[in-house]
């Protein structure tokens, strides 16, 4: 998985691969990771737009850590924003 962020207003897009299956599976793991985001609810993730592409072998990750995996990856990104606004 692979998020980009900017400053914006918290919103969040999510981009699965065709290759992942057919619609109903690709919409079944954006609602998940959707939800996973919405669970993590913080001040920085209100004035920051995030796009999430998913690799199409995330549908064969238990859920349990496929959050985690989310989880540090969202901590590394608050961390980069942290520096990139100290450093201005």
């Amino acid at each position: 998985m692979r998020i980009y962020s900017l400053p914006g207003n918290g919103r969040v897009g999510i981009a699965t691969p065709r290759s992942l299956g057919n619609q109903p599976r690709r919409a079944k793991v954006k609602r998940q990771i959707r939800e996973m985001v919405r669970a993590m609810s913080s001040d920085w993730l209100a004035e920051t737009d995030l796009a999430i592409a998913l690799k199409s072998s995330v549908d064969r990750v238990p859920f349990l850590d496929l959050q985690n995996d989310l989880l540090e990856t969202m901590a590394k990104v608050r961390s980069r924003l942290n520096d990139d606004s100290e450093s201005s």
